[in-house]
């Protein structure tokens, strides 16, 4: 009773489209994007902090207390002073 009451309010295709979906033994492959296409404007440490796995590598108080000297106003964000 509740697969007719299903069928006459979704539809039938509707279920026959649900069965085919649930069916498929494979996900589908959408595209997606990769970090290293993306050139942000941020401070080279910034950057390799935040690399993938095994290439991370982490700032230096001495490189941090320079990038944060050259700074004229800390407000703004980040800016393009590459170290």
């Amino acid at each position: 009773r509740w697969a007719e009451i299903t069928i006459l309010l979704l539809g039938k295709d509707f279920i026959q489209t649900l069965e085919q979906k649930l069916a498929q033994k494979e996900g589908v492959n959408r595209p997606g994007y990769s970090h290293a296409n993306l050139d942000l404007v941020y401070p080279d440490f910034y950057v390799s902090a935040f690399a993938e796995n095994g290439k991370r590598k982490f700032p230096t108080d001495s490189i941090l207390h320079r990038y944060l000297d050259k700074q004229k106003d800390f407000f703004t964000g980040f800016t393009d002073h590459r170290l």
